[in-house]
């Protein structure tokens, strides 16, 4: 069970930041990106504090105030020179990238802003900005952005500022927010010295609160996730698909040459998955801190929780054999049926949680592999089930490398490969034990016949 918890963290958690894209700042013009403009216009400015406030509006755009209290001197320019304060607030809110001090201040996520504004009032710069294409409709009444998670990084995003605030359309109220961005009001202030505020997702307000904003907040949010996400995981995953596609039609033709030997017994079985996890985890810690086989390592890493999952329930089955039961034979050929339908509830979720798409895909495949071989004994049609929920697998295992990661991607034909090479003996085994008794019956009389 360790393999399974070494992979939830490779495909659930947050990369980690060590040689990753850094943080990214939320307004990039703010502080230093204002800075650097001033200075590059001759006018040296020191920004001694900054709020930020955001107002997202149901008709598509956002708008935003920063306020910036700068020094005296650079104020009295300002106040002098309303042409300078218009180009400085320009290059630092249009074009932050300018900013030296602020790495990746091109990629912040308050960027690409519009009808920039610029006045000052005593010592306070205020800068007026519009954002286009800011805020989507929804189901219900549901209006959402997604600029917080368009705009982020695998890196997550530092406040830099010394107060932000993000509101909703008028009289609505927020239905759905990142983990701790809550409230009537969204409200950032540097914590502990920490200005960083998360890894960022979808704000959505709805007219009301209650389930039912709730839910269309969620389908909402799904619905603009599957129109991009299915295109590009599809894109990435299809031939592996058609290569567990191809595999099981291939299980399923010689099927009949599985039948016979004892060299599948579940007791047996278990020992040797037990064997391949470990040899398996072996490999992984090889390829990854020995030869730095990122995709590789992470493939075979990928196996392990499969394997781990088919040594517990041929173990099962061991025991089950022993107190005379045969509980291949007893799975209810509906439940064959199902798989597919499984399958595809997974997929869905992928779209919104890839790591427990992944996760399922990487635990149960090897187990598919055997209720193939069960399936064969039952017909095509749930042959042809099973085989769809096996071909499933390697899109629903794609979905987490749609994101930025500093984790390799596992190649998903050698995933396929291996799941069908390592599933082998739990086929034969269930194509040898899972006929059902009027199956048995059937072969009996068929026999005596001849």
């Amino acid at each position: 069970m360790a393999a399974v918890a070494v992979l939830a963290l490779v495909v659930v958690g947050p990369a980690p930041a060590t040689g990753a894209h850094p943080p990214v700042p939320l307004c990039g013009g703010c502080t230093g990106g204002f800075e650097d403009a001033a200075a590059d216009h001759g006018a040296n400015a020191t920004v001694e504090r900054s709020e930020l406030a955001l107002h997202f509006h149901a008709n598509g755009t956002a708008t935003g105030v920063a306020r910036l209290r700068v020094d005296e001197r650079a104020a009295d320019r300002f106040r002098e020179n309303a042409t300078l304060l218009d180009a400085v607030a320009r290059d630092a809110f249009v074009t932050p990238e300018r900013s030296e001090r602020s790495l990746w201040a091109g990629s912040a996520v308050i960027r690409d802003v519009e009808r920039v504004r610029a006045g000052i009032d005593a010592r306070t710069v205020t800068v007026r900005f519009a954002l286009d294409d800011a805020t989507r409709d929804g189901y219900g009444g549901v209006v959402y952005t997604d600029l917080f998670r368009r705009n982020g990084t695998v890196g997550g995003i530092d406040l830099q500022v010394d107060q932000a605030t993000v509101l909703g359309p008028d009289d609505h109220v927020i239905v759905r927010a990142p983990d701790g961005w809550g409230g009537d009001a969204i409200r950032f202030e540097p914590m502990d010295d920490s200005l960083f505020v998360g890894y960022g997702g979808y704000v959505a307000w709805a007219p009301d609160a209650g389930a039912a904003s709730d839910v269309s907040a969620a389908a909402s949010i799904w619905t603009a996730e599957a129109s991009t996400e299915v295109p590009r995981v599809l894109s990435t995953s299809w031939l592996a698909s058609v290569l567990a596609a191809a595999l099981a039609g291939l299980f399923a033709l010689v099927a009949h040459r599985f039948e016979d030997g004892d060299w599948s017994s579940p007791a047996w079985l278990a020992v040797g998955y037990v064997a391949t996890a470990v040899a398996s985890l072996a490999a992984t810690y090889m390829a990854l801190a020995w030869f730095s086989f990122g995709g590789l390592g992470v493939t075979l890493l990928a196996v392990v929780p499969g394997v781990v999952v088919a040594a517990l329930v041929t173990a099962a089955l061991a025991l089950a054999s022993r107190r005379g039961r045969r509980p291949l034979a007893r799975v209810p050929t509906v439940f064959l049926y199902l798989l597919p339908v499984l399958a595809v509830g997974v997929f869905a979720v992928g779209i919104a949680a890839a790591g427990t798409a992944a996760l399922w895909a990487a635990s149960t495949t090897v187990l598919l592999v055997g209720a193939l071989g069960v399936a064969t004994t039952r017909g095509a049609g749930p042959t042809v089930a099973v085989a769809v929920a096996f071909a499933l697998a390697p899109v629903c295992l794609a979905f987490p490398t749609l994101s930025p990661s500093n984790f390799a991607p596992p190649f998903g034909l050698a995933w396929v490969l291996a799941v069908a090479l390592v599933g082998v003996p739990l086929f034969a085994l269930g194509r040898r034990r899972g006929g059902t008794a009027q199956n048995g019956e059937a072969e009996r009389s068929a026999s005596t016949a001849d």
